[in-house]
């Protein structure tokens, strides 16, 4: 199996290719002469490191802890086999067989087409370290109608080094360079992402390092808006109206943090077997587009993006 600690130390060298000098003497964030796609370097509108947070990955107290378990795809399909020739960017790949594939599940921060920012550049350059020439079991949805393909038409996949059965997404997600987002076409496989973001989440590598990306908590919303966003929060009362169910976090719904769950995906929550009007007086997590619409407020359409944290 692909060993999570070559991982980490391979990390290291891209960071300190990247930032400059010593990985250890460095922090996410600093500016690069040129990032992973050969753009230049990141604007200064890109988030700023937390001050004294180093490089997440690279303290030696941590790389033994690192593990990503063997995981079955029993709710997929093996579409091909096939050989990774060029990484195009973070989440975009080229193969030899299927052309542009796209690593579905995942969402990377400070990722845009046209300028990347630091955690962007080390989940490029881990890809390229683990899959560039390598050959690889391609995983999809076994809807025929919807989930295999994406607008641009690049073919969604969870991959799998054929050689070391290690599961490319969850290493991503692992390592901290990658967190959980899930889509209506494509919730398989959320579970075991959330767990191995919770890892990378305590023991705060990569992403997890920025305060910035932290889980919120209902009163921090208002700061974050027009963002991917991870709301953690007890659901203070539940309601439905005019066939929307809607989760107030606070006494005062037209003003405090609510979720929003509109009668065209209740069939999806039946068929999970989940009743969000149960949700009342439990801790959830919660991630969406978080925006405005009398306070903060985040649309679920898919149960995979709610976790029960307490009942």
């Amino acid at each position: 199996m692909f060993m999570c600690l070559q991982i980490l130390i391979f990390f290291c060298a891209i960071a300190s290719v990247f930032l400059g000098g010593s990985a250890n003497a460095q922090h996410m964030g600093t500016s690069p002469k040129t990032n992973a796609m050969g753009h230049t370097e990141r604007s200064a509108n890109s988030p700023a490191p937390p001050q004294g947070s180093d490089l997440p990955g690279i303290k030696t107290n941590v790389l033994d802890n690192i593990k990503v378990p063997k995981t079955e795809f029993t709710d997929l399909r093996l579409d091909r086999d096939d050989r990774i020739l060029d990484i195009i960017d973070p989440l975009t790949l080229r193969a030899e067989q299927s052309g542009i594939l796209h690593l579905i599940g995942l969402d990377i921060p400070d990722y845009n087409p046209y300028q990347q920012g630091p955690i962007a550049q080390s989940a490029a350059a881990i890809l390229r370290d683990m899959l560039l020439g390598k050959s690889v079991h391609l995983y999809q949805t076994t809807d025929r109608q919807t989930g295999r393909k994406d607008r641009m038409n690049q073919s969604l996949y969870h991959l799998v080094i054929k050689d070391s059965a290690s599961w490319v997404q969850g290493v991503m997600v692992r390592l901290g360079l990658a967190r959980v987002r899930t889509e209506p076409s494509n919730p398989e496989m959320a579970r075991e992402l959330y767990a191995l973001e919770a890892e990378a989440r305590t023991q705060k590598l990569g992403l997890w390092a920025f305060d910035q990306y932290a889980v919120l908590s209902p009163e921090q919303t208002p700061e974050h808006l027009n963002s991917f966003a991870i709301v953690e929060g007890k659901v203070m009362s539940a309601a439905r109206k005019q066939n929307n169910i809607y989760l107030n976090f606070g006494a005062d719904w037209r003003n405090d943090f609510i979720v929003q769950i509109k009668p065209i995906h209740s069939r999806t929550f039946n068929a999970a077997g989940m009743n969000p009007l149960d949700l009342n007086g439990k801790t959830i997590r919660v991630r969406g587009w978080l925006q405005s619409y009398n306070g903060p407020y985040i649309e679920i359409d898919h149960p995979e993006r709610i976790e029960i944290i307490s009942p």
